[in-house]
């Protein structure tokens, strides 16, 4: 198991994916996720409540995109590590990336051992690509 003992708050405004997130992590990668949120302003809320290690959000969703949500988060004072997870993540350029305190971004493309790979570097190495 890798340490992330405060937990994993998964952010993405589609319900089957933050299940099969959810699933994936638990289950796969024995990762403790400790919330969910549907949006970046739920997401800041529950970053406030429960202090995860990690952040996993996409970027759109309905009410504050996931570059908002992330800098807000940041702004609030959390170190948790952010990790977006997005169809578009060849439009997020590394410096809106890191001005918005992002450690990666990865293609939900990719799929699951993409961002499992991304995790793992932010746990062995304490620090994202872009950090």
């Amino acid at each position: 198991m890798l340490d992330l003992a405060q937990g994993v708050l998964i952010v993405d405004d589609t319900k089957s994916v933050r299940a099969a997130l959810r699933d994936f992590l638990e289950r796969v990668a024995s990762i403790n996720v400790c919330g969910e949120a549907a949006g970046g302003t739920e997401a800041i809320e529950k970053a406030k409540q429960l202090h995860p290690g990690l952040i996993v959000m996409d970027v759109v969703m309905p009410d504050m995109n996931g570059i908002e949500a992330a800098s807000v988060i940041r702004q609030n004072g959390s170190q948790a590590h952010i990790i977006v997870f997005t169809l578009y993540a060849d439009m997020i350029g590394p410096t809106i990336a890191k001005a918005a305190g992002i450690d990666e971004v990865v293609s939900k493309a990719e799929g699951a051992s993409a961002l499992m790979d991304a995790i793992v570097r932010i746990v062995t190495e304490g620090r994202g690509h872009l950090n």
